[in-house]
């Protein structure tokens, strides 16, 4: 795990990966309630304009499960439903940052969108919130 966090924040994509776990590091310290919603898609699907940070990572899929773990040892959450076993390309997708940055709660959201991937590739970002910048 931090890995995958030491990964995030080098590389400057706030979003790590190490041995198959994805860290999302987001510009504030409370987003534990935000809606997180999982898609699957047959291609990749369109790019994500409009959303304030996007990143692509690879993320393989055993045993039909995604759990969500919020930082700090809080409990993890199941995905709700479930998600065919195997490689996969990941769009992950937030937004809402400059509110939530700025106190509001609430206004963060995300959206992890899966398709079938043919060969390992490194992550892209595709977006960066600007506000990264003032982030201590």
């Amino acid at each position: 795990m931090l890995r995958a966090l030491d990964d995030a924040r080098r590389s400057g994509r706030w979003v790590g990966v190490d041995a198959g776990l994805v860290d999302l590091v987001v510009p504030f310290r409370k987003s534990f309630g935000a809606p997180m919603r999982v898609e699957v898609w047959a291609d990749e699907p369109p790019s994500d304009d409009g959303w304030d940070h996007v990143v692509d990572v690879d993320l393989d899929v055993r045993d039909g499960l995604l759990v969500f773990e919020p930082s700090g040892g809080f409990t993890p959450t199941r995905c709700e439903g479930r998600v065919s076993s195997g490689c996969y390309r990941a769009r992950v997708s937030g937004r809402g940052y400059s509110a939530a940055a700025q106190g509001a709660e609430g206004m963060d959201s995300y959206r992890i969108r899966l398709w079938p991937r043919v060969r390992t590739a490194s992550p892209v970002l595709r977006g960066s919130w600007p506000g990264w910048a003032s982030v201590p």
